[in-house]
Protein backbone atom coordinates (compact mmCIF):
# COMPACT_ATOMS: atom_id res chain seq x y z
CA UNK A 1 0.00 0.00 0.00
CA UNK A 2 3.26 2.60 0.99
CA UNK A 3 4.21 1.75 -2.88
CA UNK A 4 1.43 2.29 -4.50
CA UNK A 5 0.90 5.55 -2.32
CA UNK A 6 4.18 6.70 -3.64
CA UNK A 7 3.07 6.53 -7.43
CA UNK A 8 3.45 2.70 -8.49
CA UNK A 9 1.37 1.20 -10.68
CA UNK A 10 0.00 -2.11 -9.45
CA UNK A 11 2.31 -3.71 -12.17
CA UNK A 12 5.14 -2.24 -10.78
CA UNK A 13 4.68 -3.07 -7.35
CA UNK A 14 3.77 -6.36 -8.52
CA UNK A 15 6.96 -6.84 -10.52
CA UNK A 16 8.71 -5.84 -7.36
CA UNK A 17 7.73 -8.24 -4.44
CA UNK A 18 7.86 -11.18 -7.07
CA UNK A 19 11.16 -10.31 -8.89
CA UNK A 20 9.62 -10.41 -12.86
CA UNK A 21 6.98 -8.67 -15.10
CA UNK A 22 3.38 -10.07 -14.28
CA UNK A 23 0.79 -9.85 -17.15
CA UNK A 24 -2.18 -8.43 -16.00
CA UNK A 25 -4.09 -11.96 -15.99
CA UNK A 26 -1.86 -12.97 -13.24
CA UNK A 27 -2.85 -10.57 -10.70
CA UNK A 28 -6.40 -9.18 -12.36
CA UNK A 29 -9.49 -10.99 -11.92
CA UNK A 30 -13.20 -9.98 -13.30
CA UNK A 31 -15.53 -10.86 -10.70
CA UNK A 32 -19.32 -10.59 -10.38
CA UNK A 33 -21.78 -10.38 -7.05
CA UNK A 34 -21.40 -13.43 -4.87
CA UNK A 35 -17.42 -14.05 -6.42
CA UNK A 36 -15.63 -12.93 -3.62
CA UNK A 37 -16.31 -13.07 0.33
CA UNK A 38 -18.65 -10.21 1.75
CA UNK A 39 -15.80 -8.17 3.66
CA UNK A 40 -13.89 -8.13 -0.20
CA UNK A 41 -17.05 -6.93 -1.90
CA UNK A 42 -18.86 -4.71 0.53
CA UNK A 43 -15.97 -2.67 0.08
CA UNK A 44 -15.39 -3.64 -4.04
CA UNK A 45 -18.92 -2.07 -5.13
CA UNK A 46 -18.23 0.94 -3.30
CA UNK A 47 -15.17 2.15 -5.62
CA UNK A 48 -14.97 3.67 -8.02
CA UNK A 49 -12.84 2.77 -11.37
CA UNK A 50 -9.12 3.85 -10.24
CA UNK A 51 -9.60 3.74 -6.38
CA UNK A 52 -7.45 1.27 -4.16
CA UNK A 53 -8.33 0.33 -1.30
CA UNK A 54 -6.64 -0.06 1.81
CA UNK A 55 -5.79 -3.01 3.42
CA UNK A 56 -8.77 -5.63 3.86
CA UNK A 57 -8.45 -8.69 6.44
CA UNK A 58 -9.99 -11.38 5.15
CA UNK A 59 -10.18 -15.64 5.96
CA UNK A 60 -7.21 -15.89 3.84
CA UNK A 61 -5.39 -13.12 5.25
CA UNK A 62 -5.12 -9.54 3.61
CA UNK A 63 -5.71 -8.02 0.68
CA UNK A 64 -5.52 -4.00 -1.52
CA UNK A 65 -8.27 -3.75 -4.22
CA UNK A 66 -7.86 -1.70 -6.84
CA UNK A 67 -10.57 -1.38 -9.71
CA UNK A 68 -9.09 -1.20 -13.11
CA UNK A 69 -12.64 -1.45 -15.48
CA UNK A 70 -15.93 -1.88 -14.59
CA UNK A 71 -19.14 -2.73 -16.45
CA UNK A 72 -23.16 -3.16 -16.18
CA UNK A 73 -24.56 -6.33 -17.42
CA UNK A 74 -27.63 -6.46 -19.89
CA UNK A 75 -30.83 -6.37 -18.18
CA UNK A 76 -32.20 -9.80 -17.96
CA UNK A 77 -35.04 -11.52 -19.31
CA UNK A 78 -37.49 -13.24 -17.15
CA UNK A 79 -36.60 -16.79 -17.38
CA UNK A 80 -32.79 -15.55 -17.01
CA UNK A 81 -33.50 -13.83 -13.54
CA UNK A 82 -35.10 -16.93 -12.66
CA UNK A 83 -31.57 -19.41 -13.83
CA UNK A 84 -30.07 -16.81 -11.65
CA UNK A 85 -32.37 -16.90 -8.31
CA UNK A 86 -31.79 -19.62 -7.10
CA UNK A 87 -27.59 -19.18 -7.17
CA UNK A 88 -28.17 -15.95 -5.10
CA UNK A 89 -30.25 -17.83 -2.74
CA UNK A 90 -27.56 -20.37 -2.82
CA UNK A 91 -25.06 -17.33 -2.05
CA UNK A 92 -27.31 -15.58 0.47
CA UNK A 93 -27.72 -19.10 2.33
CA UNK A 94 -23.64 -20.04 2.62
CA UNK A 95 -23.08 -16.57 3.85
CA UNK A 96 -25.38 -16.64 6.43
CA UNK A 97 -24.09 -19.81 7.35
CA UNK A 98 -20.91 -18.64 8.08
CA UNK A 99 -21.68 -15.47 9.66
CA UNK A 100 -23.48 -17.92 12.28
CA UNK A 101 -20.77 -20.80 12.15
CA UNK A 102 -18.03 -17.80 13.36
CA UNK A 103 -20.66 -16.32 15.61
CA UNK A 104 -20.69 -19.69 17.59
CA UNK A 105 -17.53 -20.39 17.24
CA UNK A 106 -16.33 -17.30 18.38
CA UNK A 107 -18.93 -17.64 22.16
CA UNK A 108 -18.11 -20.82 22.67
CA UNK A 109 -14.36 -20.65 22.32
CA UNK A 110 -14.52 -17.39 24.75
CA UNK A 111 -16.28 -19.59 27.02
CA UNK A 112 -13.84 -22.12 27.02
CA UNK A 113 -11.05 -20.10 28.50
CA UNK A 114 -7.92 -21.59 26.31
CA UNK A 115 -4.75 -20.30 27.76
CA UNK A 116 -1.21 -20.85 26.82
CA UNK A 117 0.94 -21.11 29.16
CA UNK A 118 3.69 -18.31 28.87
CA UNK A 119 6.64 -20.33 30.97
CA UNK A 120 6.15 -23.56 29.48
CA UNK A 121 5.44 -21.99 25.54
CA UNK A 122 8.78 -20.44 25.82
CA UNK A 123 10.32 -23.80 26.91
CA UNK A 124 9.12 -25.12 23.08
CA UNK A 125 10.09 -22.25 21.49
CA UNK A 126 13.68 -22.10 22.91
CA UNK A 127 13.73 -25.55 21.81
CA UNK A 128 12.84 -24.55 18.42
CA UNK A 129 15.29 -21.99 18.07
CA UNK A 130 18.18 -24.38 18.20
CA UNK A 131 16.96 -26.36 15.10
CA UNK A 132 15.22 -23.18 12.77
CA UNK A 133 17.39 -21.45 10.54
CA UNK A 134 16.29 -17.87 10.62
CA UNK A 135 17.20 -16.16 7.43
CA UNK A 136 14.82 -12.82 7.95
CA UNK A 137 12.26 -13.95 5.01
CA UNK A 138 8.83 -15.37 5.57
CA UNK A 139 9.41 -18.46 4.54
CA UNK A 140 8.22 -21.79 6.14
CA UNK A 141 9.70 -25.00 6.81
CA UNK A 142 7.45 -28.28 7.84
CA UNK A 143 9.67 -30.12 10.12
CA UNK A 144 8.91 -33.63 8.98
CA UNK A 145 7.84 -36.40 11.37
CA UNK A 146 10.53 -38.23 11.45
CA UNK A 147 13.07 -35.24 12.32
CA UNK A 148 11.03 -34.02 14.83
CA UNK A 149 11.36 -37.48 16.56
CA UNK A 150 15.11 -37.23 17.05
CA UNK A 151 14.26 -33.44 18.50
CA UNK A 152 11.86 -35.06 20.18
CA UNK A 153 13.97 -37.93 21.92
CA UNK A 154 16.66 -34.95 22.28
CA UNK A 155 14.23 -32.28 23.70
CA UNK A 156 12.72 -35.35 26.20
CA UNK A 157 16.41 -36.54 27.71
CA UNK A 158 17.23 -32.48 28.40
CA UNK A 159 13.54 -31.34 29.93
CA UNK A 160 11.50 -34.64 30.80
CA UNK A 161 10.39 -32.85 34.25
CA UNK A 162 8.82 -30.72 31.90
CA UNK A 163 7.08 -32.67 29.60
CA UNK A 164 4.56 -33.73 31.42
CA UNK A 165 3.40 -29.72 32.30
CA UNK A 166 0.70 -28.11 31.06
CA UNK A 167 0.89 -25.83 28.02
CA UNK A 168 -2.33 -25.57 26.97
CA UNK A 169 -5.32 -24.91 29.84
CA UNK A 170 -8.80 -24.84 29.19
CA UNK A 171 -12.00 -24.87 30.94
CA UNK A 172 -12.23 -28.61 31.03
CA UNK A 173 -8.41 -29.67 31.03
CA UNK A 174 -5.32 -29.30 29.80
CA UNK A 175 -2.87 -30.11 27.09
CA UNK A 176 0.81 -31.07 28.42
CA UNK A 177 3.68 -29.99 26.10
CA UNK A 178 4.56 -33.82 25.08
CA UNK A 179 0.63 -34.18 24.03
CA UNK A 180 1.28 -30.49 22.06
CA UNK A 181 4.44 -31.79 20.55
CA UNK A 182 2.53 -34.74 18.89
CA UNK A 183 -0.55 -32.40 18.33
CA UNK A 184 2.03 -30.47 16.36
CA UNK A 185 3.10 -32.93 14.27
CA UNK A 186 -0.12 -34.79 13.82
CA UNK A 187 -1.38 -31.08 12.15
CA UNK A 188 2.49 -31.10 9.98
CA UNK A 189 3.02 -27.23 11.38
CA UNK A 190 5.04 -25.73 9.47
CA UNK A 191 7.48 -23.40 11.36
CA UNK A 192 8.09 -19.56 10.14
CA UNK A 193 11.73 -18.96 9.54
CA UNK A 194 11.51 -15.40 9.47
CA UNK A 195 12.48 -14.40 13.24
CA UNK A 196 12.11 -15.56 16.59
CA UNK A 197 9.17 -12.92 16.91
CA UNK A 198 7.71 -14.28 14.06
CA UNK A 199 7.92 -18.22 14.57
CA UNK A 200 6.36 -17.66 18.64
CA UNK A 201 3.36 -15.48 17.22
CA UNK A 202 2.62 -18.15 14.50
CA UNK A 203 3.30 -21.30 17.14
CA UNK A 204 1.37 -19.53 18.99
CA UNK A 205 -1.74 -19.00 16.79
CA UNK A 206 -1.30 -22.55 15.64
CA UNK A 207 -2.30 -24.17 19.41
CA UNK A 208 -4.92 -22.28 19.82
CA UNK A 209 -6.30 -23.28 16.03
CA UNK A 210 -5.33 -26.87 16.98
CA UNK A 211 -7.37 -26.35 20.41
CA UNK A 212 -10.33 -24.88 18.59
CA UNK A 213 -10.75 -28.27 16.77
CA UNK A 214 -10.34 -30.23 19.42
CA UNK A 215 -12.79 -28.62 21.45
CA UNK A 216 -15.15 -28.11 18.73
CA UNK A 217 -14.56 -31.69 17.77
CA UNK A 218 -15.79 -32.82 21.30
CA UNK A 219 -18.86 -30.35 21.47
CA UNK A 220 -19.86 -32.38 18.32
CA UNK A 221 -19.43 -36.02 19.94
CA UNK A 222 -21.05 -34.50 23.09
CA UNK A 223 -24.41 -33.56 21.05
CA UNK A 224 -23.86 -36.94 19.44
CA UNK A 225 -22.91 -35.60 15.81
CA UNK A 226 -20.96 -38.56 14.82
CA UNK A 227 -24.18 -40.62 14.69
CA UNK A 228 -25.37 -38.02 11.48
CA UNK A 229 -24.53 -39.56 7.80
CA UNK A 230 -22.57 -36.98 6.48
CA UNK A 231 -20.16 -37.44 9.21
CA UNK A 232 -20.49 -41.32 9.61
CA UNK A 233 -19.22 -40.86 5.75
CA UNK A 234 -16.46 -38.23 6.30
CA UNK A 235 -14.68 -40.55 9.21
CA UNK A 236 -15.05 -43.42 6.58
CA UNK A 237 -13.47 -41.97 4.07
CA UNK A 238 -10.71 -40.63 6.19
CA UNK A 239 -10.44 -44.36 7.82
CA UNK A 240 -10.26 -45.80 3.97
CA UNK A 241 -7.51 -43.21 3.31
CA UNK A 242 -5.58 -43.97 6.11
CA UNK A 243 -5.65 -47.57 5.64
CA UNK A 244 -4.71 -47.44 2.40
CA UNK A 245 -1.64 -45.46 3.24
CA UNK A 246 -0.80 -48.01 5.90
CA UNK A 247 -0.78 -50.88 4.00
CA UNK A 248 1.13 -49.03 0.81
CA UNK A 249 3.69 -47.91 3.28
CA UNK A 250 3.91 -51.72 4.77
CA UNK A 251 3.63 -53.55 0.97
CA UNK A 252 6.61 -50.48 -0.02
CA UNK A 253 4.11 -49.74 -2.75
CA UNK A 254 5.09 -46.25 -4.15
CA UNK A 255 2.74 -44.15 -6.66
CA UNK A 256 2.49 -44.78 -9.86
CA UNK A 257 3.53 -42.85 -12.83
CA UNK A 258 1.58 -45.29 -15.72
CA UNK A 259 -1.16 -47.41 -15.85
CA UNK A 260 1.00 -50.42 -15.36
CA UNK A 261 1.11 -50.92 -11.59
CA UNK A 262 4.24 -53.02 -10.46
CA UNK A 263 3.90 -54.62 -7.31
CA UNK A 264 7.17 -55.17 -5.44
CA UNK A 265 8.57 -58.71 -4.15
CA UNK A 266 6.72 -57.75 -0.62
CA UNK A 267 3.52 -58.82 -2.08
CA UNK A 268 4.23 -61.46 -4.10
CA UNK A 269 5.50 -63.22 -0.93
CA UNK A 270 2.59 -62.09 1.06
CA UNK A 271 0.57 -63.86 -1.99
CA UNK A 272 2.29 -67.06 -1.21
CA UNK A 273 2.40 -67.76 1.86
CA UNK A 274 -1.02 -66.48 2.92
CA UNK A 275 -4.57 -67.56 1.34
CA UNK A 276 -5.32 -64.09 -0.26
CA UNK A 277 -7.73 -64.15 -3.14
CA UNK A 278 -7.62 -61.01 -5.18
CA UNK A 279 -10.21 -60.08 -7.69
CA UNK A 280 -8.10 -58.85 -10.35
CA UNK A 281 -10.70 -56.38 -12.01
CA UNK A 282 -11.04 -54.24 -8.94
CA UNK A 283 -7.14 -54.46 -8.40
CA UNK A 284 -6.27 -53.25 -11.40
CA UNK A 285 -8.79 -49.82 -11.30
CA UNK A 286 -6.41 -48.75 -8.07
CA UNK A 287 -4.75 -45.98 -8.84
CA UNK A 288 -2.25 -44.71 -6.20
CA UNK A 289 -0.85 -40.85 -5.91
CA UNK A 290 1.36 -39.26 -3.90
CA UNK A 291 -1.25 -36.40 -3.17
CA UNK A 292 -2.25 -35.94 0.49
CA UNK A 293 -5.77 -35.61 1.63
CA UNK A 294 -6.73 -32.02 2.59
CA UNK A 295 -9.81 -31.09 4.78
CA UNK A 296 -10.76 -27.33 3.92
CA UNK A 297 -12.70 -25.24 6.18
CA UNK A 298 -13.55 -21.44 5.48
CA UNK A 299 -10.73 -19.65 5.88
CA UNK A 300 -8.32 -22.26 6.58
CA UNK A 301 -6.56 -24.89 4.70
CA UNK A 302 -4.95 -27.43 6.17
CA UNK A 303 -3.11 -31.18 5.42
CA UNK A 304 -4.09 -33.04 8.60
CA UNK A 305 -3.57 -36.30 9.68
CA UNK A 306 -7.20 -37.05 10.76
CA UNK A 307 -10.27 -35.04 10.48
CA UNK A 308 -11.06 -32.54 13.61
CA UNK A 309 -13.25 -35.36 15.17
CA UNK A 310 -12.58 -37.35 18.61
CA UNK A 311 -12.18 -40.82 18.25
CA UNK A 312 -14.97 -43.04 18.77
Amino acid sequence: QRKLKSGLTFAQVMSEFYGEDLKPEKHTQEVSWGDLEEVLEERLFDMKVGDTSPVIKFSNGYAIIKVVNSFINPLLTEGEFRKRESGIRKTLRARRMRRLNAQFVAEFMNRQNVVVRGEVFETLASWLDKIIRYNGESEFSQISPAGLEVDFDNLKLAMEHKLDIPLLTFNSGHLTLRESLRKLHIYRIQVNQESPQMMRRQIHADLKKIMQDELLGREAYRRGLQKRASVRAEVQLWSDYYLSRMFAKAANLQPQKNGDIVFPDTLKTLYETMNIQIVQTILDSIKLTSIPMVTVRPGYGQSLVVPPWPNF
